[in-house]
């Protein structure tokens, strides 16, 4: 005799879910049945040293940095050169570059005076510490509580 238990696993996932957004990005995202939403696991795991004091910084590690916006460095007269913005994180300099063109839309995310919570790998160039294209984070880090923040990376059903 069969088990029927293991039938619902492969069933629709709309014979159970009401209809609506969430049940559509399901569907486009993970599959259409129940056993897609068991094995949909994460590709790879990044993570990233929350770091509080300078000691903490490593060269080429991922961290996440509390800094404070000091001043935007626009390349206006070599042609190739980054654009950078100095900010101080534990009363020493470390430098955001970006390697692209919209300095309105940086200038914008990266208001002088400011403090914002960066996400990115951290380099040593020239005996400078600079964070290469860094992500902002929104949401609230507790920066005396954790140590470490695991991002999980899902594949893409759709390109």
């Amino acid at each position: 005799m069969q088990n029927k238990s293991i039938t619902i696993l492969f069933q629709n996932i709309r014979s159970i879910l009401p209809n609506d957004q969430q049940l559509k990005k399901i569907e486009e995202n993970i599959g259409y049945k129940f056993i897609d939403l068991l094995f949909y696991l994460p590709n790879r795991v990044i993570q990233h040293q929350i770091c509080n004091n300078w000691e903490d910084l490593e060269d080429q590690k991922k961290v996440i940095l509390k800094l404070f916006i000091q001043k935007h460095y626009n390349p206006f007269r070599i042609r190739n050169a980054p654009y950078k913005i100095k900010t101080t994180f534990c009363e020493k300099t470390i430098f955001l570059v970006f390697f692209t063109k919209k300095t309105g839309y940086l200038k914008r995310i990266f208001p002088e005076n400011t403090e914002v919570v960066v996400s990115g790998k951290l380099d040593i160039y020239a005996k400078k510490y600079q964070v290469t294209h860094p992500n902002i984070i929104d949401s609230i880090i507790n920066f005396d509580k954790n140590k470490l923040l695991v991002k999980p990376i899902y594949r893409q059903k759709k390109a």
